[in-house]
């Protein structure tokens, strides 16, 4: 095991993130919200629906059974929303932490996909994570841009767990914030996060100082309970989970998508 599943270079385990960050009016601006701070979101997200199409593709698979964890408020920039309109026949299963975010989810992706997608609250943080709607088998595991907020003594046991959940075959695939294992590569690819942060601001509000955003990120992150391992970390606690295939297969700065196939 990876000494950052217990703890990090201080030796202070670091916790789990804040499911009451999303909520209120940034459930609402949710895509907003993703477009000021995730650089290249859309193309991201579409590209874990390329990975999932073409397993369903090789796998002779025509209508998989996908858990999203962490799928946010089922909007046309989230992967559920994408999954559901570019797989016909696929069914989602989506889970989150925030409640308003499931309620928009079913809201919005029940009646434009009847039978098809299923919205649970749930804190894969928490030991009770597995609600019996969604204690099922899946042929994919998706999520976006939310396992960085798994805490460290909980990462190996939900990873695990995930491995366990998913039918002989079946496929992880997530993208996750990452940190470069290089101090001065990680200061770099910081920099650059709040650089695009600085830039849409000013593209929306006018002429910003770049220290007080960058500054008012760092808050922003410490408030949600953003936890960022390298991709090689990520790649061993998957190992460990039991996942023998895995592999960082895009990347953009601080952004990782990682394919995990049992």
């Amino acid at each position: 095991m990876s000494s950052r599943d217990k703890q990090n270079d201080t030796g202070i385990v670091r916790p789990p993130g804040n499911p009451k960050f999303w909520a209120a009016d940034r459930v609402k601006r949710y895509d907003y919200c993703q477009s000021l701070i995730s650089e290249q979101k859309e193309e991201m997200t579409r590209n874990i629906i390329r990975v999932v199409r073409y397993l369903c593709r090789i796998r002779s698979l025509s209508n998989p059974k996908v858990l999203d964890v962490g799928c946010g408020p089922g909007t046309p920039g989230t992967a559920a929303w994408q999954l559901l309109e570019s797989i016909p026949n696929s069914r989602v299963f989506g889970v989150d932490s925030s409640h308003e975010m499931v309620d928009a989810a079913n809201a919005a992706l029940s009646a434009a996909y009847p039978g098809r997608f299923f919205g649970c609250v749930g804190d894969f943080n928490g030991s009770e994570f597995w609600a019996e709607s969604i204690d099922l088998t899946y042929d994919f595991i998706v999520s976006s841009v939310a396992l960085q907020y798994l805490g460290d003594e909980r990462r190996r046991p939900f990873l695990t767990e995930l491995y366990e959940h998913l039918t002989n075959g079946g496929a992880f695939v997530s993208s996750i914030a990452v940190s470069s294992a290089v101090p001065e590569v990680a200061e770099m690819t910081d920099h650059f996060a709040a650089e695009f942060l600085h830039q849409q601001l000013e593209r929306e509000r006018g002429p910003q100082d770049f220290e007080e955003v960058r500054k008012r990120r760092a808050e922003q992150n410490a408030k949600a309970g953003v936890n960022r391992l390298t991709s090689g970390e990520y790649i061993e606690s998957l190992h460990a989970a039991g996942f023998q295939k895995a592999d960082v297969v895009w990347h953009l700065w601080i952004k990782s998508i990682f394919v995990a196939l049992k």
